[in-house]
């Protein structure tokens, strides 16, 4: 079955276990430059509980699949308003519109899904306000899709 449209659905977020996938000092060695080489995302399993949305979702990018493609490379931007709180990445996933009453999403939460929400971190941990408005960007062409985020202010 293919769904008839798609889209890819960002929120800022906050993962309490992304430093344990970071490499520190070992063994009186300091190997933290690794980190950059690092995914520049990663997958959160089903059910994250140590996931926190610290903003509304947006939608980054809309697929119309009854139009049959093909998708050109394109570019978005969205400017959404943080809760507050610690901020440290992006969290994405997908909403599936199946035909004009059934829907889909895998939303982050502790319901789960079978399909893993993407992490996209930040290189430090931002400390939000209420209200404060960030930009999330996006591009994407035939095989990659690639976000990032900066403060807006």
């Amino acid at each position: 079955m293919i769904p008839a449209r798609g889209r890819v659905r960002v929120a800022l977020a906050h993962d309490a276990r992304m430093e344990t996938r970071q490499i520190g000092v070992i063994s009186g060695f300091d190997l933290s430059s690794f980190n950059r080489l690092a995914s520049p995302f990663y997958q959160l399993g089903a059910a994250s509980t140590h996931l926190e949305l610290r903003s509304e979702a947006a939608d980054l990018f809309g697929f119309d699949f009854q139009s049959a493609g093909p998708w050109p490379g394109a570019r978005s931007q969205v400017e959404i308003r943080a809760r507050g709180g610690p901020i440290n990445g992006i969290a994405q996933w997908i909403a599936l519109d199946m035909d004009t009453i059934g829907r889909y999403e895998n939303h982050p939460g502790p319901t789960g899904s079978s399909w893993a929400v993407l992490f996209h971190p930040f290189p430090a941990v931002i400390e939000s306000q209420p209200g404060q408005s960030y930009n999330i960007f996006g591009r994407h062409d035939s095989t990659a899709l690639r976000i990032w985020g900066t403060s807006a202010g």
